[in-house]
């Protein structure tokens, strides 16, 4: 059923919010791979909560899992690839969720080492006063972000009351 709406990742659509992101060192990578083997993507660039602008590839790499691929950086060649997202898509301000992986790497910044951090899950739902209840009621944490925007969506994100890394739950 979801395939079906995905179509051939050509555009952003709604249902591409079941996916698993990751920060990744170098988006370029995975570009050329998913070029080169005709896997189709969605490109999207947008900015976060920190002011800067960072980049999203979602794709169904292997037919049954939407992965985000989330970086800083993009080569020149894939530029007019991207479309603007009309809104976060990650909250890198907040230091949770980014641990140190490489001694190079500073605390509270993107890694720059490694690939595949997980970054955040991202949920649809129909039901957002059923999600916030449960998410604040049943597993103790924090709302960071809870915004309704003009054509409807509402957009909130949840995380654990953890000190340590945590991985953002997104629901829209």
């Amino acid at each position: 059923m979801f395939a079906n709406e995905w179509g051939q990742f050509n555009a952003y659509h709604p249902l591409m919010e079941y996916n698993a992101g990751f920060w990744v060192s170098d988006l370029g990578k995975y570009l050329n791979d998913f070029t080169n083997d005709k896997v189709p993507f969605t490109a999207l660039k947008w900015d976060s909560d920190d002011k800067k602008e960072y980049f999203s590839i979602i794709a169904n790499p292997c037919g049954y899992v939407v992965v985000e691929l989330i970086g800083e950086r993009i080569p020149a060649k894939y530029e007019n690839t991207f479309t603007k997202f009309n809104r976060p898509r990650m909250f890198m301000s907040n230091k949770r969720n980014m641990k140190p992986i490489h001694p190079s790497d500073k605390i509270g910044q993107p890694p720059r080492a490694g690939d595949w951090t997980p970054m955040k899950i991202s949920r649809a739902t129909q039901n957002m006063k059923e999600v916030k209840k449960y998410y604040t009621k049943a597993i103790h944490g924090s709302w960071v972000f809870d915004k309704k925007y003009p054509d409807g969506t509402e957009h909130a994100v949840w995380m654990f009351d953890a000190p340590n890394q945590a991985v953002e739950l997104h629901f829209t």
